[in-house]
């Protein structure tokens, strides 16, 4: 028992150290540069490499006992900023996804329907006039926008709304109910692969709010700023192929398990849909 406890300890001091102490020490790294290089001299080499082994140099005149300080401040401070940045990915995530409909996010949803809605009828248009080459130029505009009729703010929130939408009206299931019931059916190895992609879609979240906190530093120097801009780029990218691919796993596994789940659930399994979704969903909130 105290090998297994030394064992966990062993690896959540590891992921602490990796996840937060490691890039929050970066971030104080990189503010200190960027309050002593400053606009002055940003790309000057020379000037860089002078004032870096000055800092180093300062830090060596250091004694033992004032350096074990520095050490253990620093540490505590980067995770102060981990979790600061921890509390930033929710705000990322939840502007992304548009849950709960942020009022601030109104006139972004409206835009997004006008495109999407003008790209439909541009396709239809070009359609009735047999013009099918145009007509798949829009058909495509309008996919790359959003699925379905844009209900959010965001590619990433209408494509998850978009399949709970296709889910209930074609199986009439409640997507966010049913789902836990769903996930105890499921193989272990498509658990697997699911888990990878809301892992990847979480880490990416985490990749964009360090960017976040790494661009207002550009105030001061502006290349890491611009480091900070293209960090947020890169999460951005990662988190909507994984949020994709999640969604699209969830979606085939929707439609292999119906037949499962009504089982499960003392549904008649032959029940057309979506009269079976309805009453299996209807179980599973308990009347609710």
């Amino acid at each position: 028992m105290l090998s297994f406890l030394e064992g966990i300890s062993k690896r959540l001091t590891d992921r602490i150290l990796v996840d937060a102490v490691l890039p929050g020490l970066v971030w104080i790294a990189a503010l200190r540069f960027a309050l002593t290089i400053g606009h002055v001299h940003p790309a000057d080499l020379s000037a860089v490499s002078r004032r870096v082994q000055e800092l180093w140099t300062g830090l060596g005149t250091r004694g033992t006992g004032s350096g074990v300080v520095l050490v253990i401040v620093l540490a505590v401070a980067a995770y102060v900023v981990a979790q600061v940045t921890a509390g930033l990915s929710l705000v990322v995530r939840r502007c992304w996804l548009d849950e709960g409909r942020l009022r601030f996010l109104a006139p972004l949803r409206r835009h997004r329907r006008e495109r999407w809605t003008s790209e439909r009828n541009a396709a239809e248009a070009a359609r009735d006039a047999g013009d099918l080459a145009a007509a798949d130029v829009h058909d495509a505009a309008r996919n790359a926008i959003a699925w379905a009729e844009p209900q959010c703010a965001s590619w990433m929130g209408d494509r998850m709304a978009a399949l709970e939408s296709r889910l209930r009206a074609e199986h009439g299931l409640d997507l966010v109910s049913a789902w836990p019931a769903i996930w105890f059916l499921v193989a272990e190895n498509i658990r697997e692969e699911i888990s990878a992609a809301d892992e990847g879609f979480r880490k990416a979240v985490s990749v964009s709010a360090w960017g976040l906190l790494f661009a207002p530093l550009g105030l001061w120097c502006w290349p890491i700023g611009l480091v900070g801009a293209v960090v947020y780029a890169v999460g951005l990218y990662r988190a909507r192929g994984h949020l994709d691919t999640l969604a699209r796993s969830a979606d085939v596994v929707v439609d292999l398990s119906m037949g499962q789940l009504a089982e499960a659930m003392g549904v008649n399994p032959g029940e057309e849909n979506p009269q079976r979704g309805l009453e299996i969903t209807a179980r599973i909130r308990k009347g609710a």
